[in-house]
Parts: structure tokens; sequence; C-alpha cells
């Protein structure tokens, strides 16, 4: 079941990763072309601040999104993630736990490239 999983979860076609003790333990390959990296076991144990865009965004996610999480299990919002190569894009992200009284047991992460959809909205 869990190799089952995995494979579903790596061929996704949004970004999907696993948070523990707030750093990536695992991510799927759409989100490890998302942010330009090479590789996604380059960056297995990276903290999860790394992939914000600035200290203030990552402090905003902490305060409007995370902190949601022990109440209702689920938490989501759109954030201004970093690439590798230091561009940056609009993201939404969604933050999911199966024990709210224990998150550093693992996140179930959702990330989706939203920048796009925005402007088209925008333009509209």
């Amino acid at each position: 079941m869990k190799d089952r999983f995995l494979e579903m979860a790596s061929n996704a076609a949004m970004g999907i990763g696993l948070l523990e003790n707030e750093s990536i333990q695992w991510m799927n390959e759409k989100m490890s072309r998302m942010f330009g990296f090479e590789s996604s076991e380059k960056y297995r144990d990276a903290a999860l601040s790394e992939f914000f865009a600035s200290d203030e965004e990552f402090k905003h996610f902490r305060q409007n999104i995370f902190t949601k999480l022990p109440l209702l299990n689920t938490a989501e919002g759109e954030v201004v993630f970093k690439r590798n190569d230091g561009s940056k894009f609009l993201g939404h992200i969604k933050l999911s736990c199966k024990d709210s009284g224990d998150l550093q047991d693992g996140i179930l992460i959702n990330i989706s490239d939203i920048s796009r959809i925005k402007k088209r909205k925008e333009m509209n």
C-alpha cells in the first residue's frame, strides 16, 4: 500500500511533499521541478523556510496558515515562494496532518503554482 501511494504521489500533477520537524523529508518530481531543483533527493532535510521568498513571507505563513493546522487538521493559503534560481512565484499551499496533536509526526504538503491563473484574473 505504501509503495502504491508513493507511486501515485510521485506522478501527481501538483507538488507534494512530506514535512517532519519543519524540514522536507520527501517531495515528488513535480515539486522538485516547480522549485527548479535537479533532484528531489538533493533537498531532503531542507528547512521549510528555505522555500519561501523572504523571512516576512515565512512569518506570514506561520501566523496565518500554519497556526490553523492544529485546529482543523488542514490549512491552506497563498504565499510567495522562491525557486532555486532566486525567481519567485505565487503558490497555493495546503497542509494536512493525521494527528493535529502531534505535528511532528508528519504533515502532507500540496503546492500549486498559481502565478499564471492570478495574472489571467488580473487581466480580465
